[in-house]
Parts: C-alpha cells; structure tokens; sequence
C-alpha cells in the first residue's frame, strides 16, 4: 500500500465534504430565514397594515432580511453553545465514561494489569516521538468488552488517549502499536477539532427542530388547558367575532391569524430542522469514515507495519460483542472510536473489512489464528478466576472455623448454585415468599438479602437470553403484585430486576435542573416513610448543588409502586455527578430522624438500582432494623 497516496484521497474527499455541510448549514439557515419572512408578512398584511403587500417587495427588504437573518443566525448559535457546554474538556470526558488516568509513577506492581498498562504507556512515548506528538495523557477503561481506543480534545496540548482493558488484553504488542498510532493520527490531522465543529454545526441545525417540536408542545398544552377550563366559570378562551361584540370579531380574527402563523411557523422549523439534520448527520458520518482511512494510512507511515494494524480490525470483529462500554455517550463519541461497528444508516466509520483491504490486500486469513488466540486468553483468565474463587472460598471456610460460625458465610453449594440462571432465579422467588433459600441454611437478614438480590440478577443477566431476561423480570414483578401490594424489599427486587436484566438502551443525559422537579417528588416519596417527611424532605437540599435548591414545597408522594419506578426510570438521564448527589440526598433524608430502618435502606438501594447509581454509597440501618 502507498500511505501517502491515500492520505491525499482522504484530505481531498473530507475538504469536499466540509464544504457541502457547510452549504448545506447555510442553506438551512436561509430556508429557516424565509419561514420567518414569510410569517412576518402575513402578520404585517392581515394584523398589523390589514391590506395587502406586495410579497415580492416586502420579502426583498433588507430590514426583514436582516431580522430575519439575525434570529436564524441567533438559534443556530444557541444550539451550537449548549451543546459546546456538553463536551467541555477531555478530561472531563474521560471521566464521564468512566475511565481511569494512568501515571508512569503509579505502575509499579508486577501483576498483569500493572505490566500491561506500563506497555501502554511505553507505546504511547514511542508513538508521540515517532508523530511529533505533544504526549496526551493516558486513560484506560476497565471492564470493557471491546478492542476499541478513542481520543478528545480540541488541540494535541489538551488531548488524551483511550483504550480499553480489552484491547490491553488480547493485543500484542506490535497490534498495541497500531492502534496506538491510530489515535495519534487523529490528534496529529487535527480529526478531534474537525469533527467537533462538525458536531456543534448539527447541533446549531437540530435548534429548529427542538424549537419547533417546543413551539407545537405549547400549543397542545394550552388546547388541553383551554378544554379542562371549559368547564369552568372563568377559564381562558380565545374572542369569538359577532354582533354586539364591541370589535370582538376583528380582534378575534387577529388573534386567529397570529396563531396559524404561529403553529405554521413551528411545523416548518420542525420539517426544516429535521431535513437539516438528516443531511448534516450523513455528511458528518461522510467525514468520519473518510478521516479513519486518513488516520488508517497516517498509522501505517508512523510504524512502518499495515499488517499489525490490519490484525487488529480483525480482532476487533471476532472480540466486540455490540455491547456499549461507553454509556449514554456513545452517541457523542462515537465518530472518535477506533472500532465503532457496523451499522446500516449513519455509520461513522467505513467497512472493516474496506479498511482491512486498503492495508493489507494481499495479507492472508488469519482469523483461525487469532480466534486461537482469544480462546487461550479466554481459558487463561478464566482459570484465574476459577483459582482466585476457589483460594477466597478456602479462606471463608478457614475464618469460620476460627470464628466457630457459618452464619456470615454462603456455603460453597449455595455459592455454586447461584451461578446458573436456574438457581438463582430459584433464590429471588424463595426471598420473595419469605422463605428460607434453600442450601443456605439459615434466614439471612435485609442487609444479606439485598446483596443476594444483586448477586442472582447478574448471574441471569450474563447466562441469559435477552428474551429469557425480559421473562424474569415479568415473572419478578408478577410474583411481587400477588398479594395485592408491594412492600420495600419487593419493590428493591423489581428496581433491581428492571436495571440488570432489561434489553441494554442508550440514554442521552439532560441537565439536571430540567429534572428538578421529578426528583423532589421522588425524595418526597422516600421522606413519606419516615417519621418526619416534612423534615427528610428538607434535610435532602444539604447534599444537592447540580439540581437547584431550595426544593419547591413538598409534592404528594407516589402512591403506586409501579409509577414510582417509571418515575425513577426518567432519573436515569441524570448526569454522573448529579446521579451521585442526588443519592446523597435520599441518604440524607431517610437518615434525617437519626434512624434508618430496613425498609428506608431497601427503597435507597431500589432508588440506586433504578437511575443506574448503585455502588456510590451505603446506608446502614439503626437500632429499629429487623435483622
């Protein structure tokens, strides 16, 4: 392959591209521009003039083309500073997705994971020499299922890299280069700048569509208000024309005329945005895919070996299981992964197997030998966790036979048992009939029932079929609605069930002030239990910062377990830091009176569960717990 030939395509093809989302930018701008020329013409010939202007000589006005120009322009840029205020840092990204920094410094354990980021960062000085490359820092994301790597930030000072412990695992070291060198393309073509303008230019366009979409929602809002208030004495009503009405029916037609400009106003910002964004969003995936063989050839200059690079795709496609490491931000980052997978619309990156081809067409099947490599790797790890489970059961046996009690320990048959969908499944209905689980061989407290629960949904979470887990949770839920109610360790099961088990689905975050007055009514429900709401209601604000303070009056609690949770659900677009604070808060309130019952510890870990919080923090119960 010649690496410089195909880095000229790829400037070329992305110079063209750049150009038609800009004229394309532009050109959803003038139609929106026109819309409201138009409206304003209307308004001018039948409200305010009341004849009829030549449409022609109105619209060419540069007072209306300027206005109407500004306000266009105004929107645009709107949209363009709420969403730069989404992606302020890469750092603050990094975190965002929850990886982790490494320090050259703070490598000195001999365990694999220590060895394998310090080649990390080794490959990464070796990389940054070889591009001529400020050195970015260093992240790697644990507990991910994909070889994948991505890089943020505006310019090669501010950047940082990315990969994840998959990739650390099943890449050799020369494959490690590769990619490595991938991502400093990236960095060195300037690809971060250029797709976040690209980003910030569909999200100026898709302004209109959310106006619009706003515009018709206030709309519906006031025709549902207008029908309840008919039945009223005084409610609002729009004039009606006739005799005796003092010029009721000339202001009435006024008014009539303002609102179908207005409702046509925001059906066409809708149409307008929405056709904006679609073409915005295929030039954008345009630019990426073209931006990858730029960074595919650059990474073959830098190390000399296509080959490596090319093995790694193929890794990628035998490894990658499609499930989303990065959360509600895969959207956003999507164009910057190394490995963003297949898709049949939008997609930001080319074919891999496209990519494979460019590097090394001549490169013979090699996916017997890599799968070999997988399977060992697979089988090696597996083995060290078969060996670190069987040395922490050994030392459990050994404490209880010093301590002269099993009651803090799971048996090794029960332990075995929860590990097949079956069992486990068997343990969640026993704990839901309030019966002893069988093997275990004593009734454990709501402290160790709340640890089962989490124990038996990830085991049937990673055997299950997604079919068979949406199954247990119909199943969980009915079982918990038997009797009629639903009491707090049923209503903790369900949160957790429909956390774990649920088909895996992106959620885009919305700032937390939006969400505000959800979450007081959820403290509020949670502030019921207690022998104070009034105060547990109040004693939440201590904790908040990112959601405004003081809270509204206490609203009425939830009364249905089920709206509760649904409720709970729409919490989950809380950003990470919110989420933390928010749990903070509900900790707060059932701690407000100085004791924290099993039924208040249960509803914390359900709210935990339900916005995807758990694991933050812990609450313990007082001197009125029934363990």
């Amino acid at each position: 392959m010649d690496p410089f030939a195909l880095q000229d395509e790829a400037r070329r093809n992305t110079g063209r591209l750049v150009a038609l989302a800009v004229i394309a930018v532009v050109a959803v701008v003038a139609a929106v521009a026109f819309v409201f020329a138009c409206g304003t013409w209307i308004i001018d010939c039948f409200v305010i003039e009341e004849k009829i202007v030549q449409f022609s000589s109105f619209i060419a006005s540069p007072t209306v083309i300027a206005v109407s120009l500004l306000v266009s322009i105004l929107i645009v840029l709107i949209g363009f500073l709420v969403k730069m205020d989404d992606l302020t840092s890469a750092e603050s990204l990094m975190k965002s997705v929850g990886a982790e920094r490494v320090f050259r410094s703070k490598l000195n354990g001999n365990d694999a994971d220590s060895l394998a980021r310090l080649r990390l960062f080794n490959v990464c000085e070796e990389m940054s020499i070889s591009s001529s490359v400020s050195m970015p820092s260093v992240w790697v994301l644990p507990r991910a299922l994909d070889v994948n790597a991505f890089v943020a930030g505006q310019d090669p000072e501010s950047s940082a890299i990315c990969v994840t412990d998959c990739a650390l695992r099943y890449l050799e070291r020369d494959e490690l280069q590769g990619l490595v060198a991938h991502e400093f393309s990236h960095i060195l073509n300037g690809d971060m700048r250029l797709n976040f303008r690209l980003l910030m230019l569909i999200a100026g366009v898709t302004a209109y569509n959310r106006l619009g979409k706003g515009m018709l929602g206030i709309v519906g809002s006031r025709l549902d208000s207008s029908e309840s208030d008919d039945h009223s004495s005084g409610g609002f009503r729009l004039p009606r024309g006739g005799r005796g009405g003092g010029g009721g029916g000339k202001g009435g037609g006024a008014i009539a005329v303002i609102i179908l400009v207005y409702i046509a106003t925001a059906v066409l910002l809708w149409l307008v945005g929405a056709v904006g964004v679609f073409f915005a969003r295929l030039i954008q995936c345009a630019v990426s895919r073209q931006r990858e063989y730029l960074a595919d050839a650059s990474a073959a200059q830098f190390t000399r070996n296509p080959e490596a690079l090319a093995s790694v795709l193929r890794l990628s496609m035998l490894v990658n299981s499609g499930r989303s490491a990065f959360g509600a931000w895969r959207n956003d980052i999507a164009h910057m992964l190394f490995n963003e997978g297949e898709r049949m619309f939008f997609s930001t990156h080319p074919p891999v197997a496209d990519r494979i081809k460019r590097l090394s067409p001549s490169l013979p099947a090699t996916e017997e030998q890599l799968m070999a490599r997988v399977n060992r790797i697979r089988a090696e790890r597996k083995r060290a966790y078969e060996s670190r489970v069987a040395a922490s059961a050994k030392s459990a046996v050994r404490k209880a036979a010093v301590d002269g009690s099993a009651a803090g320990n799971l048996p090794l048959a029960f332990v075995s048992r929860l590990r097949s969908p079956g069992g486990a499944g068997s343990v969640l209905v026993q704990m839901l009939r309030g019966r002893e689980p069988d093997g275990l061989g004593y009734m454990p407290t709501r402290a160790q029932k709340r640890r089962l629960v989490t124990r038996c949904v990830i085991a049937i979470r990673d055997t299950e079929t997604t079919p068979a887990r949406k199954k247990w949770v119909d199943t969980i839920t009915a079982l918990a609605q038997e009797d009629g109610e639903i009491d707090s360790f049923e209503f903790m099961l369900i949160a957790s069930a429909r956390r774990y088990l649920r088909q895996p689905r992106a959620v885009r975050m919305v700032p937390a002030p939006s969400l505000a007055p959800k979450a007081s009514k959820v403290i509020a429900t949670v502030a019921s239990f207690g022998s104070d709401p009034e105060g547990g209601y109040r004693a939440a604000e201590s904790k908040l910062s990112l959601i405004p303070t003081p809270l509204p009056p206490m609203p009425p609690p939830y009364d249905d377990a089920m709206e509760f949770l649904d409720s709970l659900s729409e919490l989950e677009a809380l950003p990470p830091l919110a989420k933390r604070e928010f749990l903070f808060g509900v900790s707060a309130t059932v701690a407000q009176d100085g004791v924290v019952t099993d039924e208040e510890a249960d509803y914390v870990a359900a709210v935990a569960d339900a916005i995807g919080a758990y694991g933050w923090t812990q609450v313990q119960t007082g001197s009125t717990s029934r363990y």
